[in-house]
């Protein structure tokens, strides 16, 4: 079984190897991606627009310096009003007028570089069936992630389905303030919006110079999942094959090794001029089926003692009295099994002197490497053993 076990190990290793290569590549086509920056490459059209607060003589400011391979503003929120604001968005324009869909992204993330200490909101502005009037702009319910930024590039993310809808705009509006749900599948726009925790009466600047949705394409676990299956299930099944053959190949090189043990009787008989030895040999070879065969009865029947009983079995055989009862008559059950497949393993076991079937299949499976059941499944062909003359 040697040859079986390298076979084995090696193709396993090679298997493990491939589904660490199949699992880093789904698991690199698992993640993708959609980037809304530059806005050729968007997979939603969009175009930009501008809100500010509307104080007549105060009003905040807003600057749009880029929008196309990034977005890039400049406001100035104004220092009398107790809540000033300006907001860029990002309107979706859909040609059937549909709002756009992102019930399948999970996360969002953005490259920002702004002026420092500038404190700013990402939203995302969506359809509300209770509070939307079309052109209204206000009336789209809107969940937030606040970012700040320290004066350096960096990249800011934000769950899609962990953003806050604010308690004013519920109220505002009329709803539960218990109503913190909004609709990702109805998005009319995203916005960068300025906050009053930042600086106020001072030039500010945003640069956002990627955008990027993030999903998850699922029928790559699904095409690993059925690849680990389809492949293990094989190799097992293979194994199985493999494992049953050599058994088999085991078991014939077994018997062909044992052919001098069962046809004993010429080869070692005709060789001994010892009366006691051939005593023994003959009455091992005739009596091995006796169930009650034991060394006390082999003495008291032909006279010789325990002491020379073993010498012989060890000289001649190189086995004790009890190994070679064992191996005579675990080698003919091995011999009836396969040149009678019709008779029970029990019927085999009591043939061949074992009273405890149990205690022979044990025996047996010690010997042959496998149980008689499945011992009688490897189909070793009838003639496997010689016949005693």
């Amino acid at each position: 079984m040697i040859e079986f076990y390298k076979k084995l190990a090696k193709s396993f290793a090679v298997l493990v190897v491939a589904t660490l290569v199949a699992a880093a590549l789904c698991l690199f086509m698992f993640f993708g991606s959609d980037e809304l920056l530059p806005a050729q490459e968007s997979p939603f059209p969009w175009r930009i627009e501008t809100i500010k607060d509307q104080l007549t003589d105060n009003a905040s400011s807003i600057t749009v310096l880029n929008q196309t391979e990034h977005l890039e503003f400049e406001y100035t929120l104004n220092a009398i009003d107790e809540f000033p604001y300006v907001k860029l968005l990002m309107v979706f324009q859909q040609p059937d007028g549909q709002f756009v869909d992102f019930s399948h992204y999970h996360k969002v993330s953005f490259d920002v570089d702004c002026s420092p200490h500038t404190v700013a909101t990402f939203n995302l502005r969506t359809n509300d069936a209770k509070a939307t009037k079309a052109g209204d702009f206000y009336s789209y319910r809107f969940a937030s992630h606040w970012f700040d930024c320290s004066g350096q590039s960096a990249t800011k993310e934000a769950d899609l389905n962990g953003l806050e809808v604010p308690l004013w705009w519920l109220v505002e509006n009329g709803i539960s303030a218990h109503d913190r749900t909004y609709r990702l599948d109805q998005v009319f726009a995203l916005s960068f919006d300025s906050s009053r925790h930042g600086p106020v009466g001072v030039p500010t600047r945003i640069k956002v110079s990627r955008i990027t949705l993030h999903y998850y394409r699922w029928g790559y676990l699904v095409v690993f999942a059925l690849f680990c299956g389809c492949t293990w299930i094989s190799f097992w099944a293979w194994a199985f094959s493999l494992h049953s053959t050599h058994l088999a190949q085991d078991i014939r090189a077994k018997i062909e090794h044992d052919k001098p043990l069962v046809a004993y009787q010429k080869l070692s008989i005709t060789s001994h001029k010892d009366k006691e030895k051939r005593a023994v040999l003959e009455y091992l070879a005739k009596h091995y089926a006796n169930p009650e065969l034991n060394m006390e009865l082999l003495i008291q029947d032909l006279g010789v003692n325990r002491k020379k009983v073993n010498e012989i079995l060890r000289e001649e055989i190189g086995f004790t009295f009890k190994a070679y009862i064992n191996k005579l008559r675990l080698t003919e059950a091995a011999r009836l099994v396969c040149d009678q497949p019709n008779a029970s393993i029990n019927e085999v076991a009591f043939s061949v002197g074992y009273k405890n079937v149990t205690h022979f299949n044990k025996l047996f499976k010690e010997e042959f490497g496998c149980a008689p059941n499945k011992f009688k499944k490897l189909n070793l062909a009838p003639g496997s053993f010689p016949n005693d003359e």
